[in-house]
Order: C-alpha cells, then structure tokens, then sequence
C-alpha cells in the first residue's frame, strides 16, 4: 500500500531503492469530499509512479460520487503512457468500480480504463431498473 503521508512514502521509495526491490503497489484515498480525494489521489499515483513500481492497483474514487464526476481515469491513463507504469483501477465495494452496471457505464466513458478483479469485494445489483438498464 502506497502511504497517503510524504514523510513514509519517502521512506518507503527510499528502502526500495536501496535494497533495489520491485514492488506492486495498491492506493485508495479515504477523502470523502471530491475534490480533496482527487487532489490526494493525483499526488500519491504520480510520486508512486516515479519510483517504476511493476504496476499501481487503485481502489478507485467512491460509489457514492457520481459518474460524471469521475475524472481520475484519464489523469491515471496519461500517467501510465507517459510512466511505462500499468495503472489498474479495482472492481471494488465502496468503490467507482462497485458494480456490473456502474463500472460498465465507466467503461464506455472511459475506453481506456484497465481493471483488476476482486470478485469476492465486487457486489451485483439485481433491482429490476439495473437489469433493464435504467436509473439506479
């Protein structure tokens, strides 16, 4: 997990670096406003990519923000093209990618969203206006 604080995610870069390590890591802010989750979410996925982890796994943004107001993706798709670093965005509770139904309206807004499944944190909706594909 990529610490949310400057001082230990130093710390930890540093120790990789020094004992040359390869890493994986998982981030997901815990801002419930928007904009401060945005902003947080952007500095911590930049200054992890910079340290070349094999990939970044996020629990992505909150189910309870709406999607049109989801713009993390296109920041993270440009990050990955310019870092060489594959960024992932988990299908998670709690999370954008909380649903079959949310997470592919996500897809067909942002093409070039690449997901991680976590099946057993994945919920389905099965209310009759999901099915049929209308309002949640």
């Amino acid at each position: 997990m990529v610490p949310g604080d400057e001082k230990n995610r130093n710390e930890l870069f540093a120790m990789l670096s020094k004992y040359n390590l390869k890493v994986g890591f998982l981030y997901g802010s815990g801002e419930s406003d928007f904009a401060k989750h945005e902003t947080q979410f952007h500095e911590v996925i930049n200054a992890a990519a910079k340290t070349k982890p094999l990939y970044i796994n996020c629990h992505s943004s909150k189910d309870y923000f709406t999607v049109t107001k989801i713009k993390i993706d296109p920041f993270h798709h440009r990050l990955s093209s310019s870092s060489g670093v594959p960024i992932y965005h988990e299908t998670h509770r709690g999370r954008a990618c909380y649903s079959a139904t949310v997470t592919r309206e996500l897809i067909e807004k942002i093409p070039e969203l690449r997901l991680t499944l976590d099946i057993s944190h994945w919920c389905m909706c099965m209310s009759r206006c999901c099915r049929s594909g209308g309002d949640r």
